[in-house]
């Protein structure tokens, strides 16, 4: 591919990206799909880097959508990939990632290690940035397990780095986030304070997003306390700002609020207003819970002002939808309303079934409730020890590091060379089988296929007898480099033996591979290699064999060795597949 085509593809690349950033939380499964669009333009440019970022994207969006084994899947993906470029930051940055889909599945414990875990990278790399973001997000954790002290010792510590950095908007952020355990604590008054301090460096900085944030903070505040009038001031002033950034979700979410500030007031008609407002806007960015929760709130004030047609008519859409998208906290919510309804209009049997349903979702409700209290004190126990060891790893680390150090580095070369070619620098047999048998154990687990292409160059002999030995090294050496530049980040090109090379190429199935093989031919055939002055074509036949169930790694390998000389029986230079 011409350098033009290249810039082209990774323009269109990072036109998706940008779409996908502005839409990932309202419209995820559109978001997805442009991913996957982009991933497979990307294939064709081979941008690793890319790549990992897409998977990053594309973990976000399945989040989204609540589809947290696909989330997880795919920041795997993206942590492989950094990990084998060894981009620590990248690394630590997809740690913190992964631990905030481990908290949204509710495991705590394993998200408390994420974040410890890019901590410990952050520091290693003395990225304070990093740092800062990682202790913020243990922070939170512990401000989700009401652990309020150990919340406001992580914050403090991400506020400290901050101030040094003179990163406004962290420091705003975070003035929000302590602002919150104050407030949960009950002590508003330090909690305004705080807000107050957010406030003034969001307005500073005119970021929109961080004034609503903090608007809306305050607004809670004063609803808390009662001072409804002072609630809706600050309400107010957050959907303007809503409405000047025109970000839709944000105005909803504000609409939304104006209307249960109303509510609180006793003023139903006003709410009512807000609350139908509210409603038409997530029905255009298609927010379903923010539909259900409207729906609700409309059905709510028309059984406030007595009129009850109009309220069943919402309410009745509002337990559909719930059911659908299993949102228990609106369908007991709407199992209430019901019952309520039909005692005013004197029906005491459809009262009874409904209120009936209502006390039974109640008590699975409670019952779910108790069981998410005991995991929570387990993880609480979990988490306390962990960092209890991240602690006295660090510690140790402190004395240990430049030791650690040499014996990280003298072992990793050993290990390096044990795995690798020494002429071509790829892997060698060893380490493709052993990769090979990880695949094998994939696909018993999940049936994610593989193939493998064992290729051997044409009339390599010539080269060493008519060259000398030299050049032979030359021709192994730049079939290797071509190789890997053809493939994959996660395929693998090893030297199999004398001139034969083996790819392992995961989640391909045999088209992929034939496609795969014919690239790599197509490459050979179109490049003069140069040597000493002279010009060298080079060609290799392949053998192209996907891995089924009832084979061994050794029956799959050989179907490929046979496939090949099969090839080179017909005339060489070619792809040759069952």
């Amino acid at each position: 591919m011409d350098e033009q085509s290249i810039i082209s593809k990774k323009k269109e690349i990072e036109k998706v990206i940008e779409i996908t950033l502005l839409s990932k939380k309202i419209n995820p499964n559109k978001s997805i799909e442009n991913i996957i669009y982009a991933l497979s333009i990307n294939r064709e440019i081979n941008d690793f880097e890319t790549e990992a970022y897409l998977f990053s994207l594309l973990a976000e969006c399945y989040s989204e959508i609540k589809n947290y084994n696909l989330a997880i899947e795919y920041i795997f993906k993206a942590l492989n990939i950094y990990k084998k470029n060894n981009d620590l930051n990248s690394i630590g940055n997809t740690y913190k990632s992964l631990g905030n889909i481990y908290v949204q599945t509710g495991k705590l414990s394993d998200a408390m290690e994420c974040h410890i875990e890019s901590l410990k990278i952050f520091e290693k790399t003395d990225n304070k940035l990093g740092i800062a973001g990682s202790l913020n997000s243990i922070g939170e954790m512990y401000n989700n397990l009401n652990y309020y002290e150990k919340s406001l010792e992580y914050y403090e510590k991400s506020l400290k780095l901050a101030q040094e950095l003179d990163n406004l908007v962290i420091i705003s952020g975070l003035y929000s986030n302590i602002g919150n355990v104050y407030f949960k604590k009950n002590d508003f008054n330090k909690a305004m304070e705080y807000y107050e301090n957010s406030l003034k460096i969001s307005l500073k900085l005119n970021n929109k997003e961080l004034i609503s944030k903090t608007l809306n903070n305050i607004a809670v505040l004063h609803k808390n306390k009662g001072n409804y009038d002072k609630a809706l001031t600050y309400h107010e002033k957050d959907l303007k700002i809503c409405k000047e950034n025109a970000d839709n979700l944000s105005i909803s979410r504000a609409l939304f609020n104006l209307g249960n500030t109303y509510y609180l007031k006793n003023d139903f008609n006003q709410s009512l207003n807000y609350y139908e407002q509210s409603y038409e806007l997530f029905k255009q960015i298609g927010d379903t819970f923010g539909i259900i929760n409207s729906l609700t709130s409309i059905g709510n004030c028309y059984l406030k002002l007595s009129n009850t047609e109009k309220s069943f008519g919402y309410i009745k859409n509002s337990l559909m939808l719930a059911k659908k998208n299993n949102f228990n906290q609106f369908i007991i919510k709407n199992y209430k309303l019901l019952s309520d309804l039909y005692i005013l209009e004197k029906n005491y049997e459809q009262a009874f079934e409904y209120y009936k349903l209502y006390s039974e979702l109640k008590d699975i409700i409670y019952k779910q409730e108790q069981t998410k209290q005991i995991n929570e004190i387990q993880s609480k126990y979990e988490i306390d020890k962990k960092e209890k060891e991240a602690e006295i790893y660090k510690l140790k680390n402190i004395e240990l590091v430049e030791i650690n150090k040499k014996l990280e580095e003298a072992y990793k070369n050993v290990e390096l060379m044990s795995r690798t070619d020494t002429l071509t620098k790829l892997s060698n047999r060893r380490d493709i089988l052993e990769k090979i048998e990880y695949e094998k154990v994939r696909f018993k687990r999940n049936e994610r296929v593989f193939t493998l292409i064992l290729g051997d160059i044409d009339k390599f002999k010539k080269f060493n007898d008519t060259y000398g030995h030299d050049c032979g090294d030359f021709v192994l050496i730049s079939m290797a480099q071509l190789l890997k530049s053809l493939v994959r980040q996660q395929d693998v090109v090893s030297r199999w033996g004398g001139e034969e090379f083996l790819l392992l190429l995961p989640e391909t199935n045999i088209e992929g591979g034939i496609c795969v093989g014919e690239k790599i031919k197509k490459a050979l055939n179109s490049t003069i290699f140069n040597y000493n002055n002279l010009e060298l074509s080079i060609t290799m036949t392949m053998g192209v064999s996907e891995y089924k169930s009832d084979l061994t790694v050794d029956e799959c390998i050989k179907i490929a060795d046979e496939l090949l000389y099969k090839g080179k029986e017909n005339g060489r230079n070619q792809v040759v597949f069952n």
